[in-house]
């Protein structure tokens, strides 16, 4: 149920962004959007994994008030028209429709780039959550349950940090600046890989976060 409540409601947030806001102030909006999202699951993460050792219970308690929260938040979203008003279900027609906006957006220079960064930015960040959660412990030689957490603020702290730097530093105009970043990500994440030093570690998680965000 979550699941298909996330496929519905994120490309629905993201799609909205081009509605209430232009030029400049989509590409910051988008940076914000970008850091809050990946902010709120690592600081959920950690939470969690806090919660539950706490009690079970009072786990599940946060999760429904936080459910409550963004139900709140939801209301206060600007009711807009609809952009396609009376589009049909037709599971034909809208599977053809995807697969021609599909090709029409890998065609467009700029819709590629930021397709080709997305990919690029989720795949490693899937990459690192693992990495985080079952590798680095043992590679490190971590036993208690504080500095894994540690190690995922790390990467928030730096996705706020990158966020902030791309609002500033990129428009519409400059929009390919991003793409080393988005390369370097996947280059830093295997060479994380190769850390035996906490110390080193944390600043490296540091650096892939601020080019993820």
């Amino acid at each position: 149920m979550v699941g298909a409540g996330a496929a519905a409601y994120s490309p629905a947030k993201y799609g909205i962004l081009g509605e209430i806001t232009h030029g400049d102030q989509l590409v910051k909006a988008n940076g914000l959007m970008e850091a809050s999202t990946i902010a709120a699951i690592l600081i959920g993460s950690v939470a969690g994994g806090v919660l539950a050792d706490w009690n079970l219970y009072l786990a599940l308690g946060a999760c429904a008030l936080a459910y409550g929260i963004a139900l709140a938040a939801n209301l206060m979203i600007p009711r807009l028209k609809a952009a396609r008003p009376g589009t049909s279900w037709h599971p034909k027609r809208m599977a053809q429709g995807f697969f021609s906006a599909a090709i029409t957006l890998w065609r467009d220079g700029y819709a590629r780039l930021s397709l080709i960064g997305t990919i690029l930015f989720w795949g490693a960040g899937v990459t690192l959550r693992f990495l985080l959660v079952l590798w680095v412990p043992l590679a490190l030689g971590i036993t208690d349950n504080a500095t894994p957490t540690l190690l995922n603020v790390m990467v928030a702290v730096g996705i706020v940090l990158g966020a902030a730097l791309a609002a500033k530093l990129i428009t519409l105009k400059t929009v390919r600046r991003c793409l080393p970043a988005g390369v370097l990500i996947g280059v830093a994440v295997a060479f994380f890989t190769l850390q035996t030093n906490l110390v080193c570690a944390y600043g490296l998680l540091v650096v892939i976060g601020a080019l993820g965000g």
